[in-house]
Order: C-alpha cells, then structure tokens, then sequence
C-alpha cells in the first residue's frame, strides 16, 4: 500500500492535494491493468477506447498504446478520468454527466504537482 502524504505531495492547492489522497486511497484498493486495443464489451461498433472502469472486478483497464496515450500527460488524464468514474458510480452521484467528468480530470492532470503525476502513475503497470 502507498502513502502519498505531506508537504512533498503537495501541489499547494488544498482541494487538489485532498483529491489526490483521495485517488491514492482508491487506487490502493482497485486493479489497474493495460491492454492494447481496449475495447467496450458492450459497444457493437467496438470502438477502440482510452479506458474503462469494471465495477464488477473493481478494476481500471487503461489502452496502453502509444497512438491512443501520446504522452504520460495522456494516460495520466485517462486514469484520473476512470478514478472520477470510480468516485461518482455510487449513489448519490451516479448521474454526473461525463462532460463534467472530462473538464474535471483536465483540470486535475494541469494543477498536480510533478511528483503527485509520477506517484499516481506509479500505479500504472508497465506491461500487458
């Protein structure tokens, strides 16, 4: 388990450092996992995606390919996007729209500080 605690995490805007631990502690207790060519299970057109959440085995698949994630920027906006699904699946917040969701991880991913983005993607695997 990680700890992401203090003064050197922090980005030193209290909201922001209050939403990281937050995404620490969930990234501590669900899987990540990377696979190329990801694809929805329910989408008919099976559109390659960035990411997606599994409330069922509670893991976070990330599309690991270059052409998808450009920059760790990228895949740093995906995981937060699929850990802002994590935190608004449950009641009462199940009904966020998902544009709220986009402008909130860019948001998120600009304020970080660069050692909160290097310890949330130390939760990324390197491999499939």
């Amino acid at each position: 388990m990680h700890h992401y605690y203090g003064k050197r995490y922090s980005s030193g805007n209290a909201w922001v450092d209050w939403i990281f631990r937050r995404f620490i502690d969930i990234l501590n207790r669900v899987e990540v996992k990377i696979q190329k060519r990801l694809k929805a299970a329910g989408d008919s057109k099976k559109e390659v995606v960035k990411g997606l959440w599994d409330p069922n085995t509670e893991t976070i698949f990330l599309n690991h390919s270059k052409t998808i994630h450009k920059t760790p920027d990228e895949l740093l906006e995906t995981l937060c996007h699929e850990i802002l699904h994590v935190m608004t699946g449950t009641s009462p917040f199940k009904y966020v729209k998902h544009r709220a969701i986009q402008r909130a991880e860019r948001i998120l991913v600009g304020t970080f500080s660069p050692r909160q983005k290097k310890a949330l993607l130390q939760f990324v695997p390197k491999e499939e």
